[in-house]
């Protein structure tokens, strides 16, 4: 620049620094310009949608994708998408080398519903869903709350399993219609913040439940619901002894009313993973319930 323009731009550039921006802003103005040439010529022209995931550790250099990688990762990866973004299918479209980097596109759909204008709807049905599971990798990273992205944690934690078992740290890069560029990197960091979300607790309490008997199991447990309609609530009760259960004669169809232990389980981020009954009692009455 100094020797093209002289000293005086010289010193203007210095004058004004350096901007320090994300590389994910520079990329994504790059394919903004080049998406905003070719509208230029076609209107309806779009950017190509892909989303790239990388899989980095020692084993992951030769840019193959072992079977049992592909096995434990694209299912959760699809459900992880298919969540947010209601049932939108992904393919696999190719690898590279760079470690081992899957080419991942929304699946080809049939041609848009025009609006009410009669112009193809400029949406695609997978840019949220994606988005969504790139903005969780990130928080998971930067050990923020989740809770936002509840909803497709569980086939994340599934992706995050697979990635401990074979030692892969994993990133993406999602590359959107609209020219925009968002990645997120998820590593032994993130990896390590996933399985102390995954952390439990249990509460126990004593609760009054009573129904109709549904099911008798020979290993001791029976089943009660409040209703005749499919959605009633009802409840497995475990029996410690079944033979207490046999003793007791119950037959299907039977009114009964139970004091049990109710056991949950809660993860770190407060969601039940699990609710147990345990019998107690008969319930003979409506006197207080015994401390738990």
């Amino acid at each position: 620049m100094r020797r093209l323009h002289g000293e005086s731009t010289a010193r203007r550039l210095e004058e004004e620094g350096t901007e320090d921006r994300d590389d994910d802003l520079v990329e994504s103005d790059l394919r903004r310009a080049n998406l905003d040439y070719l509208q230029r010529h076609d209107p309806q022209a779009q950017a190509e949608e892909e989303l790239q995931i990388r899989l980095t550790g020692d084993h992951a250099v030769t840019g193959a994708l072992q079977f049992d990688w592909g096995n434990a990762l694209l299912r959760p990866l699809q459900d992880s998408v298919s969540a947010a973004a209601h049932q939108v299918p992904l393919e696999l479209t190719g690898l590279s080398r760079g470690s081992t980097i899957m080419h991942v596109r929304p699946r080809p759909a049939p041609d848009p519903e025009p609006d009410d204008d009669g112009l193809p709807l400029d949406i695609s049905p997978a840019d949220a869903g994606v988005r969504a599971l790139v903005n969780l990798l990130r928080a998971l990273e930067d050990e923020q709350d989740v809770r936002a992205w509840s909803e497709i944690l569980d086939p994340v934690d599934v992706v995050v399993r697979a990635l401990d078992k074979f030692d892969l740290g994993m990133s993406m890069k999602w590359l959107a219609s609209d020219g925009d560029v968002r990645t997120a990197t998820l590593t032994t960091r993130g990896r390590a913040y996933v399985a102390r979300l995954r952390e439990t607790h249990t509460a126990v309490d004593v609760q009054r439940l009573s129904g109709r008997i549904t099911e008798l199991r020979s290993s001791g447990v029976v089943r009660i619901k409040t209703g005749v309609s499919k959605k009633s609530p009802a409840w497995d009760v475990k029996f410690d002894d079944p033979d207490q259960l046999f003793a007791m004669r119950l037959a299907l169809g039977d009114q009964v009313r139970f004091v049990v232990e109710q056991r949950r389980t809660f993860d770190a981020m407060s969601r039940t993973r699990a609710t147990e009954y345990r019998f107690l009692d008969v319930d003979h009455g409506p006197e207080a319930l015994p401390a738990s």
